[in-house]
């Protein structure tokens, strides 16, 4: 071990600045090495330091903010796109997680578009209603300053989050037409499921429009998100354009002699 004093290695480590002439200590180097083995410094002896003495280093934690990003919805132009895209991944995933390879051979099944449907509600409740379905999912009643207070709504067996409604006991109609999925109107998706309704009544009025979305999903501000749906739907564009009257030619000269 060479001592600081003679290791030229520290100059350029030391906030100080170096010399950097022909004959410098920089470049030369120490000078106990042009001198005799029995003039060099002698080794020093380092002593173990016990471990007990040591400074006890407290644990220090630190809080990590990651940005995660489910699905970017704006990718889809349709719903059935979407649907039809997250279900081919539940139907790779499950056979990994589980072991088992699928019985399912032809193509999508019912039971996958459904399930990839409830992944998607879930994420989106997630995304926009996630303070009140912690209130829920412990039995405690939302506060009656949140948008979907005055909707009673209520969490089912797939953990997503549905109006509750009078008609609960009619068990003859489907769950989604007894408590239909509440969904935020500002999310991509409501806007998918929006289109894909204005679509599948053929362009209808809105009131037929609104009518069959109100037998599956109730979003806050319908009628205003579909009126901007009915703007960007090139259909309607189309089918309410008024044509434009053509010019009119000048007239012939023999009528206009007198």
């Amino acid at each position: 071990m060479i001592p600081t004093a003679h290791n030229v290695a520290d100059e350029a480590t030391r906030a100080r600045r170096v010399n950097t002439e022909f004959e410098s200590y920089w470049l030369s180097g120490s000078q106990f090495l042009q001198m005799d083995i029995e003039h060099w410094p002698q080794e020093l002896e380092v002593q173990e330091r016990d471990a007990a003495d040591d400074e006890e280093l407290q644990l220090r934690y630190a809080l990590a903010v990651v940005s995660y990003k489910f699905m970017n919805y704006n990718r889809f132009s349709s719903l059935s796109r979407i649907v039809q895209t997250l279900a081919w991944v539940i139907r790779f995933v499950s056979p990994c997680r589980n072991g088992k390879q699928s019985d399912e051979t032809h193509g999508l099944t019912a039971w996958a578009l459904e399930t990839a449907k409830h992944a998607l509600y879930r994420q989106v409740q997630t995304e926009a209603f996630i303070a009140q379905l912690r209130l829920l999912e412990k039995g405690y009643t939302i506060p009656r300053s949140s948008a979907i207070y005055q909707l009673s709504p209520c969490i089912d067996d797939h953990c997503i989050l549905r109006v509750k409604e009078r008609i609960d006991a009619a068990e003859w109609l489907p769950i989604f037409t007894r408590q239909p999925v509440i969904l935020p109107p500002n999310h991509p998706l409501t806007k998918l499921i929006v289109s894909h309704h204005h679509a599948a009544t053929k362009h209808q009025n809105t009131e037929a429009t609104i009518c069959e979305i109100h037998r599956h999903y109730w979003i806050p501000c319908l009628r205003k998100l579909l009126r901007s749906a009915i703007s960007n739907c090139q259909v309607c564009r189309v089918s309410k354009a008024t044509p434009v009257a053509p010019i009119m030619g000048p007239l012939p000269a023999d009528r206009l002699t007198p």
